[in-house]
């Protein structure tokens, strides 16, 4: 759904989910806002009756839809968390 230059990249059904997307996208420099956010935590409905829209600008569509569909690599996650901890340990 496009809208004066803004489009929903992705509905969710928890305003937390769609809180951790928006900063993802942020964090790579995509500018991102909520939709229905406040009105979900008011009113608080079952299923997708009252879904949480994340919106980014049309020109940002392509690489926000490239960050969203990024696979997470735990092992990889895990391995770098583990270089850092262990950052000046002896091997």
């Amino acid at each position: 759904m496009e809208e004066n230059g803004v489009i929903v990249i992705g509905s969710f059904n928890s305003v937390d989910e769609a809180r951790i997307y928006k900063a993802l996208l942020e964090s790579a420099g995509v500018p991102a806002r909520l939709q229905n956010d406040i009105a979900a935590q008011i009113i608080p409905a079952y299923g997708d009756m009252m879904e949480v829209n994340l919106l980014v600008a049309v020109e940002d569509q392509q690489r926000a839809l490239e960050i969203l569909n990024a696979g997470f690599d735990q092992g990889e996650f895990d391995k770098e968390c583990e270089a850092e901890l262990c950052d000046g340990c002896e091997p």
